[in-house]
């Protein structure tokens, strides 16, 4: 266990190191970083053997490696830091507010919000609706407005034409006479 990386025993194992494996480059440093931070777990000395082996290594590691390998980090400008530290001092964590009141009340909001965009999906659609509505509307009263133009001018057409006949009938009776 101590020179290779820990396998998942399980599927559910496996799926999550491959969920991390595609987001987290492994790299020499990171795998070397992990090992030195492993020599400190307690089911390493699971034997026994921890007293003998485990324990100068451990003080070792705390008291002269892990040290040096900061302060090589921080002349280096972050540049030799192990990418746990780089991740722990420059990436910013995403967490929800874990207080109850706090985490109902975000829940809350974001409830507010999703019911506020299905209130403003609904208006928008109904808005579409009564535009098409307006235009269907207004077509057919420029249809009709075309209808009643052209029987105003059917109907000045035949009053011109019952005016001419009666100036000509008027006319002839002037005529005669």
């Amino acid at each position: 266990k101590f020179f290779r990386l820990n396998d998942p025993e399980n599927e559910d194992d496996q799926e999550d190191s491959s969920l991390i494996n595609n987001k987290i480059e492994l790299s020499w440093e990171r795998i070397l970083w992990k090992k030195l931070i492993e020599c400190f777990d307690p089911e390493v000395d699971a034997k026994g053997l921890g007293v003998f082996f485990y324990g100068p290594l451990r003080v070792f590691i705390s008291m002269f490696l892990i040290p040096f390998w900061l302060l090589l980090g921080i002349l280096s400008a972050g540049w030799l830091w192990p990418p746990q530290v780089r991740e722990g001092l420059f990436v910013q964590k995403v967490s929800m507010p874990e207080d109850s009141g706090q985490a109902q009340e975000s829940e809350k909001r974001m409830a507010e919000v999703e019911e506020l965009q299905e209130s403003l999906e609904r208006v928008q659609n109904d808005l579409v609706e009564e535009f098409s509505a307006d235009r269907k509307e207004m077509v057919e009263l420029r249809d009709q407005v075309k209808a009643i133009k052209k029987e105003l001018k059917d109907e000045m057409k035949n009053i011109k034409q019952v005016m001419t006949s009666l100036f000509e009938v008027q006319q002839r009776t002037l005529v005669r006479y």
